[in-house]
């Protein structure tokens, strides 16, 4: 008993769960589905034997009653009833019914009489594709060719219209050869072709022509050989909701999603939030994809007829693909399954068909820096994430990928993305320079023709926007000359306004796109905004629009007479969907939008749909083969390539990059200096050999020449930290902090408590670099007595002091000038190349907003420095190198990318850092170190601090145990005694210090590998682009 009344409890919680969450637009359920196939079987049609469902879908409802029932607050109002519209084959025969689910009877039924026929099951396109392979024709056909019949594979075609005044349902099938490949399209049996009867199933008409070499099975594999990347796409803090598995709910966004087996996905009711009202608006009442058009240009007898309306042959919706993750959508999305009823008319699920997601566009959705407010520079804007609804498609080679991307803005965006495999045709021709014939196509292969053709997609829009009332009103941009203006005042001659004109009928609501500047607004002239703007969308495209090229009399054309404007807009009409018409296969042109459209109804604030045709004409490329690429999805690939190529991720892969590119990089400048600088090597071997020679050649002249090595090598030290200091080794860091400031500072406190400046045994001899004990490690009594003393002390003067130590500085600030040239160089090439580098990039998006003053500050000085770009010269890059610029690598980026030359920006960056920088820095550090600046201080210091209460009784100890601290620094360490052992491990400070610097460069060193491994990755990257664009 308990367990009877738990299941009711359950039951009767998911009746309320669907109740409150029902949509009367709703999908038909499996169990209406199977309900609706039930009645009919029952019914005299299922005494036929050969009874064939070819579409079953929830019929239409009223418009009027749908909105009436939504807007409804009432609860007890019953929901618009639902009823099944049905096509179905039987007794060679096609039947129309309309089965009321509330009733469980058939409201009505007939037999269609027009031209066309319905769509073809899947059950039908299996059977006709098995069909030829035992046909005796065939099979001889192919055993003449030496082929082997069980690796061929045949594919049924539509054949169309061309002007029979019968027709039958009729397939034409092509045969491929496998023969170990999975890309079955690329290897067509060309020559043959057989028409099929499908009511009968059977060959009624066979043909073999001729004979053309099969395309190689090698090179034509699509597959790819990389596991698909971790990624995931829900970004915002609200994320979305789905009730009741059709509803969406995301930011101010409310709208339902449905599935059927002809459009696949059909968005519905869709309204955005007023924050002002917070009452939802309508903008759209029902939107999806209503018809295809492929036509191929080869009008030989093999290929005229492929000129297929994939959504009316074959449906959308039944060629929905299950969706796979990582692949087709992000692993975190939600993903949603559809029901179509099978050729018995049983209910079928079709899982993960569609799925919905975040989207992270990586840019603004809008943005905007104001650098006109006195002392601040104010950054705002947002970032561009939407809410994609996405399903995928395979019809034959083609894959459709359907995005509906809904935007905060209230915009929505509907996009479509085609990939998959050519359709190709056997050719004996091996290189284009044979080709004397018109062959329809591109060579994209040897023995492989790829051939032109167009992709046309229509889009349903039942906009709705603040109402049924719209009106279509095109704002046509035209030149004026001024005339109205006063001459004294402008010297202006003409300029453009705005015409706008109100689409009266039909007629005026077909539009060619590109003909004149215009853009298309869907308003509602009876709402306006505060200020008086009439409320509306605007129709705003992405590309180009694109019509058909083909006559009107040809027969492709006549049945498609859709893709002859981009932009049609006609009064509703429930039973008007399909632009194709709703009998699509071989039909005539005799309905559909064009037909529609003729009738020139009116449309001013009616309620009106916008068809929309999106495509291109395709002409194929050697890029395109054997499988068609994105360029947008290869280079977000490469993207991530480099991102995950890490020494810590990617050990190995990395220093294979980096030997690589290491070993071009020197093979391309041998090539180069034997190319272009035969005497700058001749020259430098000679001097290397004659370096060699006195080096390694004992003589008189040794002497002199260790004395120029330990130059070259003092040198080289101050300037590779001078370099160092510029790049600061990847961490920040600052060898004159390190370095060149603690020499000059122990040089000068040594200078001044020995009274004397001879203290270096030679100019190179340096703490760092020491051989023997240096002049640091010696006591003052090996230098003799002081030369420099007075009655207060040793007093030795700046200018004695500033000579011994201004070679290092000059060297040093060298090296910072070298230093700061790699920026120089990679801006000024990225903009002789037209591009911008990375750190233009981050200084346009540099934000105001960051965490933290000294961001927020670093910022406006970087702002400053790109409004004043205009003043850079050589004087005011002198001004920013004669100052410490934590900052001056930008300066270096912007002259390299305004253009500023060479020997300006190297000469003012070596003047004002090896000269001016320097020199301050320097006279800075002697002076603060200097016994008569420290005395001054300590005199100072005393004096002040003695007339604090409590401090003047122990001044004189504090005094004294700093000075004792000072001595016993500056002197030398005592001699070590040769019978006492020394601990093998210290700990001291500078050992830590030494050790955490080195880390630092081994961290420089990993990070230089890991760029230049990334670089070289990226120049193979190019180059495989560069292949795929402009292959030969």
């Amino acid at each position: 008993m308990k367990t009877q009344i738990l299941t009711f409890i359950f039951l009767l919680q998911i009746a309320f769960t669907i109740s409150l969450h029902f949509h009367p637009l709703d999908p038909l359920t499996p169990q209406e589905i199977n309900k609706t196939s039930s009645i009919i079987k029952k019914s005299h049609l299922g005494n036929l034997k050969d009874l064939t469902f070819h579409y079953l879908d929830l019929e239409e409802p009223n418009k009027s009653h749908v909105l009436q029932w939504l807007h409804s607050k009432s609860t007890k109002k019953p929901p618009p009833r639902r009823r099944s519209l049905v096509v179905v084959r039987a007794g060679g025969q096609t039947h129309e019914l309309i089965i009321d689910l509330t009733t469980n009877k058939i409201a009505s039924s007939r037999i269609y009489t027009g031209h066309g026929f319905p769509p073809f099951t899947f059950i039908e396109l299996f059977k006709a594709s098995k069909l030829p392979l035992t046909y005796p024709s065939f099979a001889k056909s192919i055993l003449d060719r030496s082929l082997n019949i069980s690796e061929v594979s045949c594919i049924p075609f539509t054949v169309g219209w061309y002007g029979e005044t019968t027709t039958r349902r009729e397939l034409k099938a092509s045969c491929f050869y496998r023969d170990g490949s999975i890309n079955v399209f690329t290897r067509p049996i060309e020559g043959i072709t057989i028409t099929i009867d499908v009511d009968s199933m059977k060959v009624v008409k066979y043909s073999d022509r001729f004979r053309k070499p099969l395309p190689d099975s090698k090179g034509n594999d699509f597959r790819t050989k990389h596991k698909p990347s971790s990624f995931s796409c829900n970004v915002s803090d609200t994320s979305f909701k789905i009730l009741g598995k059709k509803i969406i709910k995301w930011e101010n966004w409310k709208f339902h999603v449905g599935f059927n087996a002809r459009a696949g996905i059909i968005i519905s009711t869709a309204s955005v939030l007023d924050p002002r009202t917070k009452r939802f608006r309508r903008v759209m009442y029902r939107g999806h994809v209503s018809e295809t058009f492929v036509p191929y240009m080869d009008p030989t007898y093999e290929w005229y007829f492929r000129t297929f309306m994939d959504i009316g042959e074959f449906g959308f919706g039944k060629s929905a693909v299950n969706l796979q993750p990582l692949i087709d959508c992000p692993q975190n999305a939600a993903f949603l399954d559809g029901h179509v009823a099978g050729p018995d008319g049983t209910a079928q699920r079709m899982s993960n068909v569609m799925c919905v997601f975040e989207k992270n566009g990586f840019g603004a959705s809008f943005r905007h820096t104001e650098i006109n407010v006195p002392g601040q520079v104010i950054t705002s804007g947002e970032g561009d994430i939407s809410l994609v609804v996405r399903m995928v498609a395979t019809l034959g080679n083609y894959d459709y990928i359907v995005d509906w991307e809904f935007k905060k803005n209230g915009a929505i965006r509907v996009g479509v993305g085609l990939t998959g495999v050519l359709e190709v045709k056997a050719t004996s021709y091996t290189s284009n320079d044979q080709i004397t014939e018109n062959v329809y196509g591109t060579l994209v292969a040897k023995n492989t023709i790829a051939v032109n053709h167009d992709h046309y997609l229509t889009y349903y829009l039942d906009l709705d926007v603040d109402g049924n009332g719209n009106s279509l009103v095109k704002a046509k941009l035209k030149t004026v000359r001024v005339t109205d203006v006063n001459k004294s005042s402008s010297p202006r001659k003409s300029y453009w306004t705005v015409v706008r004109e109100t689409a009266k009928t039909e007629a005026d609501g077909r539009v060619r796109l590109g003909s004149e500047p215009v853009e298309l607004l869907i308003v509602n002239p009876q709402k306006k905004t505060k200020i008086g703007n009439m409320v509306g969308y605007r129709l705003i495209p992405e590309h180009l629009p694109v019509t058909s090229l083909l006559t009107d009399d040809d027969y492709p054309e006549i049945r498609a007479g859709y893709t002859k404007y981009p932009v049609w807009v006609t009064a509703y009409n429930r039973s008007e969907r399909w632009a194709g018409g709703f009998y699509s296969d071989r039909s005539r042109g005799d309905d559909g939008l064009a037909v529609w459209s003729s009738r020139n109804r009116e449309i001013e604030n009616k309620d009106i749909v916008m068809w929309y045709n999106v495509g291109f004409h395709h002409i194929p490329y050697q890029e395109d083969f054997p499988v068609m690429p994105t360029l947008h999805a290869l280079r977000e690939k490469h993207e991530k390539e480099v991102e995950n190529l890490t020494l810590t991720t990617q050990p190995f892969n990395t220093l294979k990059l980096f030997v690589e590119a290491t070993v071009l990089y020197i093979k391309r400048s041998i090539s180069y200096l034997l190319a272009h600088g035969g005497w700058f090597m001749l020259i430098t071997t000679l001097l290397v050999g004659f370096g060699v020679l006195l080096v390694t050649v004992d003589g008189p002249h040794g002497k002199h020449v260790e004395e120029v090595l330990e130059y070259v090598r003092y040198s080289l030290w101050w300037i590779a930290l001078g370099v160092a200091s510029s790049i600061g080794l990847g961490s920040g860091l600052h060898t004159f902090v390190l370095y060149l400031g603690p020499h000059i500072a122990l040089f000068t406190l040594k200078a001044t408590h020995c009274g004397r400046v001879d203290l270096k045994s030679a100019p190179y001899d340096t703490i760092q670099l020491k051989r023997v004990p240096s002049w640091l490690d010696k006591s003052c009594s090996e230098f003799g007595p002081p030369l420099m003393i007075s009655a207060a002390g040793s007093r030795v003067p700046l200018t004695s002091i500033l000579p011994q130590i201004q070679l290092e500085a000059i060297l040093w600030g060298i090296g910072t000038a070298l230093g700061e040239l790699p920026p120089y160089f990679i801006s000024r090439a990225a903009s002789i190349s037209g591009s911008r580098v990375d750190g233009m990039e981050e200084l346009d998006g540099s934000s105001s907003e960051d965490s933290g003053f000294m961001a927020t500050y670093l910022n406006r000085i970087k702002r400053w420095l790109l409004t004043h770009s205009q003043h850079l010269n050589f004087f005011t890059v002198l001004v920013l190198a004669s100052v410490p610029n934590p900052l001056f690598d930008l300066a270096g980026i912007m002259c390299g990318q305004f253009g500023i030359q060479f020997w300006e920006f190297f000469l003012a960056t070596l003047i004002g850092k090896a000269i001016i920088k320097t020199h301050i820095q320097t006279i800075f550090i002697i002076c603060v170190c200097n016994n008569q600046l420290l005395d001054w201080m300590e005199n100072e210091l005393i004096w002040i601090l003695s007339h604090v209460p409590g401090l003047a009784s122990v001044l004189p100890g504090l005094t004294a145990k700093l000075h004792a601290m000072k001595e016993k620094y500056i002197d030398a360490p005592p001699p070590v005694p040769s019978h006492i052992k020394v601990n093998k491990w210290d700990f001291s400070f500078a050992t830590i210090w030494n050790g955490i610097v080195w880390l630092m460069i081994l961290n420089f060193f990993v990070k230089i590998v890991t760029a230049t491994a990334q670089r070289h990755l990226k120049k193979k990257q190019e180059k495989e682009i560069a292949v795929l664009t402009h292959s030969d």
